[in-house]
């Protein structure tokens, strides 16, 4: 990584930035050293653009007394915090090895006693944090840093920081979608059975070599986590298994408290020690390999009950949501807290759009109107039901999971009936026939909010040799919603353009689609730009969600 030869860059009065360990999503973690004592120590610098947020920043303030009590040998310490100028960063214990993710693609998988091992370490961390009222949020191995036979966990800073412990439901969802339970996915709040079933994830993935919804299959982790369940492999012991379908239940009250996983887990370490290691399952491999549908799950076998799990109040003066306390590795970190991640897409044809209302902010770039469309919005008819893959072809949405029935369901209509063009005013929108250009690039499928009624997809294409940015939302019948896209430099990883925001969007049918865009910007040229689009409850102040679309290079 980059080293730094001038001891001029301080952090704060105490620190000096001396190289670059590793960058995510959130911020930067460099190696620094603590000039009052001489220690190396990592410092998690978060990205300038959060220092925008108000709320952010209090939140970072109020949780810094809760974070640094946090004291286990399993959990990475966090020493300091720091706000000055433009900057704020979490100082903690500078952890000298590779996080568990990196660990486990060397190996393949490990044996049962290891992983049986790591998730105890795991589990005890846990059970201490939540007996403070603290709820991780993202546990899984890229958060887990490995120190020969000691494993630590990290990352309980973030999410507390982006997100505060008392947030409402459904607001903000922060995770990483193959450890994340479906009442997270529907936006409940934090709650340590969220914990029980990502350490239950994170044991099939040590045992198997990947978690089981990860796979190069159509079917997202989100959707599986409603409609599927972890399939157990030959080879598994019956002790351990029992613990791993207990953790993942559907319903978190079926979870048994994190106490009692360890428990499990010590009574079933004896019988691991001879328990031959599993050949991996290879992430490209099939889904059906490490997952099957819920109804198809086979009978457990015979085991204690769990204990009902006891009702859990976040510790009396915890204002602000777990978020990963920010640790580093020498060789990589990765931010784990996401507000669901910026996922991958695929090419595809434009959906029937409406036109956004005009950008209210000001921007890097000033945004350029197209002659195909005005800033009114749209009303649009319900797409039909999606069909498949080779219709897709022909320009016909492709078909996507159907969601499950206490979930929004988009209601499908044979046909579309299209109103007559209006002139346009001030107090109508207008209808305008759907843009299909050939080079339009959009996520696909479309990243799906089921507890907020409403799917999301920001595509990108260029007009008139500029990048031009255009984020859709389909939403059921009366959901009110503001939509933000922005033009995203892939190549450097930063924001050229935007944000711009349609505010106030309201779906009048299930299915409906509406778009917020085009907006043509200038650019530099020679990198690869995206679509990058965020939602919000109108009326509220904080962004969310987050999807990315495909790239196009100019």
């Amino acid at each position: 990584m980059r080293p730094r030869d001038d001891l001029d860059d301080s952090l704060g009065s105490s620190y000096h930035l001396r190289e670059l360990i590793g960058e995510g999503a959130m911020g930067a973690v460099w190696r620094a050293v603590d000039k009052r004592s001489g220690e190396h120590v990592a410092a998690k610098l978060l990205h300038g653009r959060l220092l925008d947020d108000p709320d952010i920043v209090a939140r970072f303030v109020q949780e810094r007394t809760v974070l640094l009590r946090l004291r286990h040998p399993g959990i990475v310490a966090i020493r300091d915090f720091v706000i000055e100028g433009g900057r704020i960063a979490i100082v903690m214990d500078l952890v000298e090895g590779s996080d568990l993710g990196r660990h486990l693609r060397e190996l393949g998988t490990l044996t049962a006693e290891r992983a049986l091992g790591v998730a105890i370490q795991l589990g005890e961390a846990l059970a201490a944090a939540h007996a403070t009222g603290i709820v991780h949020r993202d546990v899984k191995p890229g958060n887990v840093l490995v120190d020969g036979e000691t494993v630590k966990l990290t990352d309980f800073g973030v999410a507390r920081i982006l997100q505060g412990a008392h947030a409402a439901p459904t607001t903000t969802v922060v995770g990483t979608p193959n450890y994340m339970p479906p009442e997270v996915i529907e936006g409940a709040g934090p709650h340590p059975s969220a914990d029980v079933y990502a350490l239950g994830m994170v044991l099939y993935e040590l045992l198997a070599g990947r978690a089981p919804f990860s796979a190069g299959h159509h079917l997202s982790p989100l959707h599986c986590a409603f409609h599927m369940v972890p399939r157990r492999l030959p080879g598994m012991a019956d002790d351990v298994w029992a613990v791993i379908e207990a953790c993942t239940a559907k319903n978190p009250a079926n979870r048994p408290p994190m106490t009692e996983v360890v428990a499990r887990l010590r009574a079933a370490l004896p019988g691991a020690r001879v328990t031959p290691r599993l050949t991996p399952i290879p992430r490209t491999s099939p889904l059906q390999l490490t997952a099957l549908p819920v109804e198809q799950r086979p009978p457990a076998a015979p085991v204690p009950p769990p204990a009902a799990p006891k009702k859990w109040r976040p510790r009396t003066g915890m204002v602000i949501g777990a978020v990963a306390v920010l640790a580093a590795v020498t060789t990589v970190v990765v931010t784990a807290m996401r507000v669901v991640e910026f996922g991958p897409a695929r090419s595809a044809a434009a959906e029937d759009t409406v036109t956004p209302t005009p950008p209210p902010a000001k921007v890097s770039t000033p945004p350029v109107a197209l002659p195909v469309q005005t800033p009114d919005v749209v009303d649009v008819e319900p797409a039909p039901t999606r069909t498949g893959r080779k219709q897709a072809a022909k320009r016909t949405p492709t078909a996507r999971p159907t969601p499950p029935p206490s979930r929004y369901t988009p209601k499908p209509t044979p046909t579309r009936t299209r109103k007559p063009t209006k002139t346009p005013s001030p107090d109508k929108p207008q209808l305008l026939e759907p843009v299909r250009p050939d080079n339009l690039k959009c996520r696909e499928p479309w990243l799906e909010i089921p507890a907020q009624g409403i799917a999301m997809r920001p595509c990108i294409r260029i007009v008139d040799n500029k990048p031009a940015v255009v984020g859709q939302v389909r939403g059921r019948a009366g959901v009110v919603t503001d939509i933000q896209i922005e033009l995203w430099d892939a190549t450097h990883r930063r924001t050229v353009a935007g944000p711009f925001r349609c505010i106030g969007v309201k779906f009048t049918a299930d299915g409906q689609v509406k778009t917020c865009g085009w907006f043509a910007v200038d650019g530099p040229s020679g990198a690869e730009y995206q679509g990058r689009q965020r939602w919000r409850k109108t009326d509220t102040g904080a962004w969310n969600g987050g999807a990315q679309s495909l790239g196009i290079r100019w």
